[in-house]
């Protein structure tokens, strides 16, 4: 016969089993989430330098006087720039990749246009008015391909779509020069505009 003190402690066991079995499905849910948040976190660093890095590239002279020959170069050469400071960030530990989208069409992930701050759009184009870059990576299913959880091997949400995006655009209307010595040198005001989870939308009726 089973005395009672025994089913008690076969109750306890059972009931610790699954006290156990909930902990460590909360465990796995919480590192699952902060690698994501991870991945993003680091995208976001890729797309932050890209777009800031094609900014200060197309700044220059060539900007400035606005004519060709030199403009349309100058714009090959920043967006070259942008995706080498993309792969100098690394997400998913690789360099990433960012597609320079020579042709500045829309949707893309590198578009250079000019900036309406109201609006807060861009309108693709390449001229001497361009003053902004926009940067956007997809880690969606019919994009980059989704990010693979920790959770992938339990066939318990197996991928995460992360979509990062950033705007850095140049203010045309700042143009001046700082001592650096005895020597002044041309100033361009860059910045990245603080726009939390919300950054600037490209206007696709501008195209």
């Amino acid at each position: 016969m089973i005395g009672r003190g025994e089913k008690r402690r076969g109750s306890i066991a059972l009931l610790g089993l699954v006290g156990l079995m909930f902990l460590s499905v909360v465990f796995l849910a919480l590192v699952n989430y902060c690698w994501v948040w991870l991945m993003r976190v680091q995208l976001q660093n890729a797309a932050d330098a890209a777009s800031l890095a094609t900014v200060q590239a197309f700044s220059n002279d060539a900007l400035l006087v606005g004519t060709e020959p030199g403009l349309s170069e100058n714009f090959l050469k920043a967006r070259d720039t942008g995706v080498e400071y993309a792969a100098w960030n690394p997400s998913l530990g690789q360099p990433t990749p960012l597609d320079p989208n020579y042709g500045n069409l829309v949707p893309g992930e590198l578009v250079l246009g000019v900036l309406d701050t109201a609006a807060k759009s861009i309108a693709p184009e390449e001229s001497a008015s361009t003053n902004a870059a926009r940067v956007l990576l997809e880690h969606v299913a019919d994009k980059r391909g989704p990010v693979v959880t920790i959770l992938g091997g339990t066939g318990i949400l197996l991928y995460a779509g992360v979509v990062v995006a950033s705007t850095a655009y140049l203010d045309h209307n700042v143009i001046g020069f700082r001592p650096l010595g005895s020597n002044p040198i041309p100033v361009s005001p860059i910045a990245l505009p603080a726009t939390g989870n919300n950054p600037f939308e490209i206007g696709r009726a501008h195209v």
